[in-house]
């Protein structure tokens, strides 16, 4: 593959301003706009660049490949100088810089060469601490990603890719870092979830140059495509197309933000070592081919990948025909609200539904969900959501915390022995740091959970171990401010907290407890304390839940009240709604293909047996 020079690339941009299109804007600090040395040159103050008014900032510097302390590689297109710095006495290193984003509002790309380890050169010791390094667009109320390159240690969740491993943590050793996309969601539109794209971003090897790129369209908000290449070993760039992971800017799907303005280099952890070094950035206009597309639906079109992307199609690649794209076939899918509609099971999935190969929606889905929307919950008993149903299985909770904001809903416990409620959702983990409480059906409290673990402060789990038994009680979810440090609890007609702010565990230890404040014993009447910044969007999942109405007993599947409970017409429900497919005959839980198996029978006849499980 040729090469094409720095001086090419400036070449190609003139002729774009000369035709008058929007052209990439390139950063390669060489001389002479940039001046550098050995030991590294303030950057503060050329070309633009400063360092933004953020607490416990420094500034970056200009390095020379020749005779830098910190022994950085050269970038075997790097030219003679790049950009880094290191955390040194609790400082971050910020370099941030404006750029025009108003040449073009359609298909972007950002190329980024970046190189980061772990430095003893000013005192630094192992274990490095995390963050290493990122890049950002700024401010980050604009429509913005962020590249995140981290040591694994779980101070930030990194998502792996789709049937990928574990993240492991390089912290002890610091000599592998992981580079992660930090992108908005449809379940979380306005924070960032991190995601590792594939093997290839996982534990790359430190001090190594390498060129990533992503591409995204600003009129959908849609990350399309990433691409990795390891440039100090001279490997082929290796591209992911991720147009069909949901991954958008800040703000979600067609986010109405504003666009950025400017873009940031960041060296974080308040310890010392962390180094990073930055080489050759350039932001432009991306070119965009069509395609086939497979649309959610089922069926192929053939779309440009910006418009693919739009109405939620999953893009096969420029050129592709839809006769060779192999275009999955649509089948039933179940929502949680219990509509049924026919999508494929890539489509079904990111609706959170339960798909059925080659299903249809002749009969009504039972649902397993519910959604806040645009019904705010009540945060008192008097006011809480009514999670209404027929006493079905309740699987999973979804809502919107606004400023110093509570959800309230009220719910049935079904099975009790088995119930746990929780925001750690397998590695897609809940965006805020979120608290979560059960009360009984007077407003007393009775469990709450802050942090599931020292390391995931997002997650909140509670379990049955402070449930009494079956029947109704009122879940509400709230959320703690880590500036404050202080989160928004209960408290009675009094003023008086029920619960103890502080967690009675000890060191990494974070149970679940009981109320001991001195409002323990009196019922919920108000809130107070911070939340974090308002529209944080939220997943409670839930097993051994059910809606309210019908029985708590799963087995008595006709919802009856009489004496006995459980009888034949129980056995020929089940059987009505196995045949049917309703999701309510997927007793044993599984989620395999096919939803519905003999272990689901068998599951019956034990719940009928035990009476009322």
């Amino acid at each position: 593959m040729a090469r094409i020079s720095k001086g090419s690339v400036h070449a190609v941009g003139a002729l774009l301003a000369a035709c008058g299109l929007a052209q990439a804007q390139s950063f390669n600090f060489e001389a002479p706009t940039y001046t550098g040395s050995p030991s590294g040159t303030d950057i503060v103050g050329q070309d633009g660049w400063y360092t933004p008014a953020v607490a416990n900032s420094t500034n970056g510097f200009v390095f020379t490949y020749t005779g830098n302390p910190y022994g950085v590689t050269q970038n075997p297109i790097g030219g003679n100088q790049f950009a880094g710095g290191e955390c040194i006495a609790g400082s971050f290193v910020r370099m941030q810089r404006g750029v025009n984003f108003t040449g073009g509002t359609g298909v972007w790309e950002g190329i980024i060469d970046v190189n980061g380890r772990f430095s003893t050169l000013n005192g630094g010791v192992l274990p490095a601490a995390d963050n290493l390094g990122s890049f950002s667009f700024q401010p980050t109320t604009a429509r913005y990603y962020q590249t995140l390159m981290n040591w694994g240690s779980g101070a930030v969740v990194l998502n792996t890719y789709p049937g990928g491993p574990a993240v492991p943590n390089h912290s002890a050793t610091g000599d592998f870092f992981h580079i992660a996309i930090g992108h908005a969601t449809t379940a979380n539109p306005n924070a960032l979830s991190f995601s590792i794209p594939s093997a290839d971003w996982m534990s790359r090897p430190v001090n190594t140059w390498y060129r990533t790129k992503l591409k995204w369209d600003f009129a959908s908000s849609a990350v399309l495509a990433v691409s990795i290449q390891d440039l100090t070993a001279g490997t082929a760039p290796i591209e992911t197309d991720v147009s069909a992971r949901g991954w958008y800017l800040l703000g979600g799907l067609n986010s109405a933000l504003p666009l950025p303005t400017d873009f940031r280099l960041f060296t974080g952890s308040a310890a010392v070592g962390n180094f990073v070094a930055w080489d050759n950035i350039s932001l432009g206009p991306a070119t965009v081919g069509s395609g086939a597309c497979c649309m959610p639906s089922g069926g192929c079109q053939f779309l440009v990948q910006t418009a693919c992307v739009a109405q939620g199609g999953q893009y096969a690649g420029d050129n592709v025909q839809c006769a060779s794209a192999n275009c999955p076939a649509a089948g039933r899918c179940c929502l949680f609200d219990g509509t049924c509609v026919l999508l494929t099971q890539t489509g079904c999935t990111n609706q959170n539904g339960v798909f059925t190969a080659g299903g249809n929606c002749s009969t009504a889905c039972a649902a397993f969900g519910f959604s806040e929307a645009g019904n705010d919950s009540g945060e008192l008993p008097s006011t809480a959501a009514l999670v209404n149903g027929n006493g079905q299985p309740l699987t999973f909770i979804t809502g919107t915390l606004d400023l110093d904001d509570v959800d309230m809903f009220k719910i049935k416990i079904c099975d009790r022995p088995n119930f746990v409620a929780t925001t750690n959702q397998s590695g897609t983990s809940t965006a805020i740091d979120s608290i979560l409480f059960v009360f009984d059906l007077n407003g007393r409290g009775l469990v709450m959970s802050d942090d599931t673990s020292a390391t995931v402060a997002q997650w909140s789990t509670i379990t049955s171990l402070y449930i009494p038994s079956n029947g109704d009680y009122y879940l509400a979810i709230s959320s703690f401010n880590n500036t404050a440090q202080l989160g928004r609890m209960p408290i009675d007609g009094s003023g008086q907290q029920l619960f103890t702010a502080t967690n009675p565990g000890n060191g990494q230890v974070y149970p679940e407890w009981q109320p001991t404040g001195p409002g323990a014993a009196n019922p919920v009447a108000g809130w107070s304390g911070p939340t974090e910044t308002g529209g944080q969007t939220y997943n409670i999942l839930l097993t051994g839940a059910c809606f309210l109405g019908g029985s708590s007993c799963y087995a008595n599947c006709d919802g009856s009240t009489g004496t006995p409970l459980l009888t034949a017409n129980d056995f020929q429900c089940f059987l009505n709604k196995y045949a049917a497919n309703d999701t309510y005959a997927n007793c044993d839980g599984s989620t395999g293909n096919p939803l519905l198996t003999a272990n689901d029978f068998q599951c019956f006849l034990n719940k009928y047996a035990a009476g009322c499980t």
